[in-house]
Parts: structure tokens; sequence; C-alpha cells
């Protein structure tokens, strides 16, 4: 399975679409 070495931290910085890309989708915390 793939592992995203994207921080908590750095997933929050990250757009909507950029999350959706890194499989952040739903996941993803405001």
């Amino acid at each position: 399975k793939p592992v995203y070495r994207v921080n908590i931290v750095e997933a929050e910085e990250l757009t909507d679409s950029e999350r959706k890309a890194n499989g952040f989708g739903s996941s993803g915390t405001k």
C-alpha cells in the first residue's frame, strides 16, 4: 500500500485539490 510521507501540519497547508491528490480528500482535517 502507498505510504504518504506528509505530516498533518503539511497537509493542513495543502489546498483541497492537493489534499485529494495525496489521499487526504475525505480524511483530511481543516
